[in-house]
């Protein structure tokens, strides 16, 4: 059983879809939960009252707001089942994704998270390519299929996380004890993921596409790329990454975090958006894309 977990707030029209995406499944051995951190508007209409009969879903509403990390830990907190999968409430499913990642764990002895393939989508739920996804899709593409683990795949993600966070399938067990950082709000997720790397976990890769990622500019994500704390958040995980790698011995690592390229890369590219929030001038070049 893999338990779906769904961190809500935002517009109800994504999440319809994401919940449908996962009531598509072709494989029936899932549990999805909806935590909702405090109420919306649109939540208690008929449709939704449809989508909630199915035994499968339940909805948590938090008492009170508890922002991205708070509502990150308490969908953690809400697990029961051995695998879990926390997607973007924007997010969409493929019917295929408890059945890719369901045959990717019964191939493999030992794996803690599971990576399907992934496409991006935009607002308008059309076929994407930004510049970030083509970097993540080069990235990836360095390693293709099979079993990653220690420091080569810590320094892979120190050159740039190349994982798509809401399409990962985990260990239960294996991130319970470890959970959402509450003082890195955005970058949360490589934190995680870097933490099981460091304790030994295995991340299984396949091509099969089972995931579309939406990235549009009202994201979390989005809005926080747009921030200098982001960036500051950056560099003290990466910090603190560094010191841990040349504590287990890994150089390679160790010097990836140091210099993290890409992240310096995003934050110069930013800091040319805020001088040129219309464009930056090369943007109307002939060709320039």
């Amino acid at each position: 059983m893999i338990d779906i977990v769904v961190p809500f707030y935002g517009r109800v029209d994504y999440l319809a879809e994401t919940v449908d995406s996962v009531l598509a499944q072709d494989d029936p051995a899932w549990r999805l939960t909806v935590v909702q951190d405090g109420e919306h508007a649109g939540l208690t209409t008929s449709d939704w009252e449809r989508r909630r009969s199915d035994p499968r879903v339940r909805w948590v509403t938090n008492p009170h707001r508890l922002g991205l990390p708070g509502n990150f830990q308490r969908s953690l907190d809400l697990v029961e089942h051995d695998w879990c999968v926390f997607p973007g409430c924007d997010d969409v499913l493929l019917p295929s994704y408890v059945r890719t990642v369901r045959q990717v764990l019964s191939s493999r002895e030992r794996v803690d998270m599971v990576l399907p393939g992934v496409r991006v989508m935009d607002a308008e739920s059309s076929p994407s390519t930004p510049l970030a996804d083509r970097v993540k899709t080069l990235l990836r593409r360095r390693h293709g299929r099979g079993d990653l683990s220690g420091e080569r795949l810590a320094t892979s993600l120190m050159h740039g996380n190349w994982l798509y966070f809401p399409a990962l399938c985990w260990r239960s067990a294996r991130i319970t004890p470890i959970g959402f950082r509450q003082d890195l709000p955005t970058t949360l997720d490589l934190a995680l993921a870097a933490q099981v790397v460091l304790a030994g976990g295995v991340l299984a890769l396949t091509e099969v596409e089972a995931f579309r990622y939406r990235r549009h500019g009202l994201s979390e994500s989005s809005r926080a790329a747009a921030t200098r704390a982001r960036f500051a958040e950056e560099q003290r995980l990466f910090e603190e990454l560094q010191a841990s790698f040349e504590a287990a011995g890994w150089t390679d690592a160790a010097r990836a975090a140091r210099w993290h390229v890409t992240s310096r890369v995003h934050r110069g590219l930013a800091h040319v958006a805020r001088l040129w929030p219309t464009g930056a001038p090369w943007a109307s070049a002939p060709g320039a894309r």
